[in-house]
């Protein structure tokens, strides 16, 4: 099988969840490019399945990165410049991205900007107009940018009215960026019943694995029901990066809320800032203070607010590793660097796709490890069979090392690897000596990283089991689908060794189960 056509057909997936994800979001005709562009994809993967060529599918990849990816890593790029005010350069990338991005969502953008730019300037257009430029607004970045507007026009009222009119809470479910902004809104339009409500759903809706989702949703329900304390950690942890003034801002909010008399000169000293937002914001906190959070909420809402205080503690700690933390995951480097330099000797003696070069290095066969030659148990994780295999696997170990290099250390960390991948490899000899499996040609880290993921899922249910917290939860979720992905990816794949990875997950899960790791309450 070809590689194009095993590139192919991991983006045909990715690409296909992005259509099932539309359809639950917008009318089918709004994004039938997106169809059109998946049945193209589909067909080229049926060509390089067909007929071997790899052209096909590094066709469809190429077609992918311009159609698909790219745009949507454009409008991230455009969404980011707009909350930074760079409203010249978000125009310039919106026109550049609309010509690859065939979608009525992408030829409004340049439009929006405009009305972006005029906000901040303070010649801001009315919500009907604005309305009529964005149009439907039901992909993310236009609900974004258009809860931009309303953030810098201050029309909280006006936000909370659009959302009820165009799906309510079921549609901010689908969007979890717009979820964040109608928190703030029902903050400032004093609904905090429905803000804490809101806010436990949320909790519940979240596939934020990152943190920051999360983070953005807590300092609106912790700031208008008055904790401060809540606050400074969000400060300190992962929203550390908020210019100073909107952490004056937040903090000022969280003060007037407990009913902190001293809030109201820090808003006055905000007014004087450069920033259009936190001196409008801080006009109307003088002239429309926000409720006290203790004679605002019932008793069931306060406890309710309490709890995720809590559960915002132990999160904080779960995502406390390399971020929080000034110690690199050298130890992950240090794998990705030697597996780097195993290719290149790959290169020195044929060849890395060279079945030669790589039977000398070290490649695994179960008959020579049973003769008697234990020393390919190791050498064959450090090979690889081609620059995308190699690519593959060192992005995953990039993407899932740091993680379980911080929870447990590095020898601990380093003992997992190594024995989850000599785990794999040996029980690959095992089921051929009992004539389970026929011959083998084995190499590659792919075991070892499936014994990373192992861990990570044996450490996050060890939190999840004492702590119940949320985020635990979702890792564990997540875990799961891309463990299920993988499988369904190795059922379908003759050249994938099944065996080696569930070898290797099963034996990271119970390496990482023994292991004493730093995250959570029960941090070492």
């Amino acid at each position: 099988m070809s590689f194009g056509y095993l590139l192919l057909w991991m983006i045909g997936i990715s690409n296909l969840s992005l259509v099932v994800r539309a359809l639950r979001t917008r009318p089918v005709q709004n994004y039938g490019w997106m169809l059109a562009s998946t049945l193209v994809l589909l067909g080229m993967g049926i060509i390089a399945h067909l007929t071997d060529l790899d052209t096909a599918g590094y066709a469809g990849a190429v077609l992918w990165a311009l159609l698909v990816a790219i745009p949507n890593i454009g409008g991230k790029r455009i969404e980011g410049l707009c909350r930074k005010h760079q409203y010249a350069r978000a125009k310039g990338l919106a026109i550049f991205f609309r010509v690859l991005h065939p979608s009525r969502d992408y030829r409004q953008l340049p439009s929006v900007i405009d009305a972006l730019k005029s906000a901040y300037d303070g010649k801001a257009l009315s919500t009907a107009e604005m309305l009529r430029r964005i149009g439907v607004a039901n992909d993310s970045l236009s609900g974004s940018l258009l809860a931009h507007w309303f953030s810098l026009t201050g029309d909280w009222t006006g936000f909370v009215e659009w959302v009820r009119q165009t799906g309510g809470e079921s549609r901010v479910e689908r969007d979890h960026n717009l979820a964040a902004n109608y928190l703030r809104a029902l903050g400032e339009t004093g609904n905090l019943e429905s803000l804490v409500r809101l806010s436990s759903r949320f909790s519940r809706w979240s596939t934020d694995v990152s943190g920051y989702s999360n983070a953005v949703r807590r300092l609106f329900l912790f700031s208008f029901c008055g904790r401060k304390n809540a606050v400074v950690n969000l400060f300190n942890g992962p929203l550390k990066q908020f210019p100073s003034s909107n952490q004056l801002f937040w903090l000022a909010t969280a003060g007037m809320a407990a009913g902190e008399p001293q809030a109201a000169e820090t808003f006055r000293l905000l007014t004087a800032s450069e920033d259009l937002r936190i001196r409008k914001g801080a006009e109307r906190r003088i002239k429309d203070p926000v409720a006290l959070a203790e004679t605002s909420l019932s008793i069931s809402a306060l406890h309710e607010v309490s709890q995720q205080e809590a559960e915002a503690r132990i999160d904080d700690r779960l995502l406390a590793g390399p971020v929080k933390n000034s110690r690199k995951p050298y130890a992950t480097y240090g794998l990705i660097a030697a597996n780097l330099v195993m290719f290149g000797l790959e290169g020195l003696y044929g060849g890395s796709e060279n079945s030669e070069a790589l039977f000398r290095l070290g490649a695994l066969v179960p008959q020579m490890v049973l003769a008697g030659q234990w020393w390919r148990l190791p050498a064959a994780m450090f090979l690889h069979f081609g620059p995308l295999h190699l690519g593959m696997n060192m992005l995953a170990l990039f993407l899932v090392g740091p993680f379980v290099e911080f929870a447990v250390g590095t020898p601990r960390y380093l003992i997992c690897y190594l024995g989850s991948g000599m785990l794999s490899m040996g029980m690959v000899c095992v089921l051929v000596l009992y004539g389970v499996l026929g011959e083998q040609f084995l190499v590659g880290a792919s075991g070892a990283i499936m014994g990373l993921i192992g861990a990570s899922a044996a450490i996050f249910f060890r939190i999840w089991r004492t702590e119940r917290t949320q985020f635990a939860s979702q890792r564990l979720n997540s875990l799961g689908v891309a463990l299920l992905i993988q499988l369904a990816f190795d059922l379908s794949t003759p050249e994938v060794s099944l065996s080696s990875h569930l070898a290797g997950v099963i034996a990271g899960a119970l390496i990482g189960l023994s292991l004493r790791h730093r995250v959570g309450s029960s941090a070492s």
